[in-house]
């Protein structure tokens, strides 16, 4: 039996543990891939409509067998990393050689968690990832979580775009948000 997860916009994201007050994204693993949760507090035009609409790039920034995605959407850069020790909703073993490389990516309010917008596209480093992350089959979640946050103290987001290894590119979108109008006082 195949369960179908129903997401709304204008409504909270269903699962209440991923809903942040704060700038946050977050993966969170589905049967054969992953989705991109990301709440951003005081959230601009400009940022949204890259985020959703815009080409953008991603790239794979390693530090000691833990690959952090790097995600430049111009405006906007932002990192996150997946833990394969983490991962319990799914067969680990089968999740890393799926060959799925579709991603949504869903974009929250903060505090309420409504969906402003969300994005399916191809994650253009899918296999390079899937790879990386059998690399960490042998590593504790303790040890994976204190190499990831090492590196966040020692690198910055750009910097870890500088040195990433692997590159990719995601297509424009073809959504078109409109400009809200503005309140004018008279």
């Amino acid at each position: 039996m195949t369960i179908v997860e129903t997401f709304s916009l204008g409504q909270p994201f269903p699962e209440k543990r991923y809903i942040s007050s704060g700038d946050c994204i977050v993966p969170r693993i589905t049967p054969h891939s992953f989705d991109i949760i990301m709440t951003l507090d005081n959230l601009s035009f400009e940022e949204r409509e890259a985020i959703v609409c815009n080409k953008f790039y991603i790239s794979l920034f390693i530090h000691k067998q833990i690959p952090h995605i790097v995600f430049d959407f111009g405006s906007y850069k932002c990192n996150l990393t997946l833990n394969i020790q983490k991962i319990s909703s799914v067969n680990r073993q089968d999740w890393v050689y799926d060959e799925e490389t579709t991603v949504t990516l869903y974009l929250l309010e903060p505090n309420t968690g409504n969906i402003i917008n969300f994005r399916l596209f191809e994650f253009p480093l899918m296999k390079e990832l899937k790879y990386l992350l059998r690399l960490q089959f042998p590593l504790s979640k303790e040890t994976i979580d204190q190499r990831a946050h090492e590196a966040e103290k020692l690198y910055s987001i750009q910097e870890m775009e500088n040195y990433s290894i692997f590159y990719g590119e995601v297509k424009e979108s073809g959504i078109i948000i409109e400009l809200p109008e503005e309140d004018y006082l008279f």
